[in-house]
């Protein structure tokens, strides 16, 4: 019989990328406008052309950590196939017979 858990993990995962990513981000981000206000155009460039890669490959990684989700008690990579809108966020592992609840919504489109 199919059993129902929740992934606690998963806030988690999302929690430690946004810091892995934000705050290089914040502080290349202060870098940029320390230079623009002291009129030094090469680091202000710079600082812009760095806090911007960090942010897409933020973003980029946090798409793939919400796209390749792994059951937490066998490893097996799942697929989620109801992609409707408001509805649960949740992965079937067939292997362990158990439907993961995430906690999360899928968003408007």
């Amino acid at each position: 019989m199919t059993t129902r858990k929740r992934d606690s993990r998963i806030g988690r995962r999302y929690r430690w990328n946004s810091l892995l990513f934000g705050a290089p981000f914040l502080a290349a981000l202060s870098i940029a406008f320390y230079a623009h206000h002291h009129g030094r155009t090469d680091w202000f460039i710079a600082a812009w052309v760095v806090g911007l890669g960090i942010a897409v490959t933020g973003f980029v990684r946090q798409q793939r950590l919400f796209r390749r989700y792994s059951c937490p008690d066998c490893g097996g990579r799942l697929e989620n196939p109801s992609r409707r809108p408001h509805e649960p966020v949740e992965y079937f592992c067939p292997r362990c017979d158990v439907i993961w609840e995430t906690g999360l919504f899928e968003p408007d489109e």
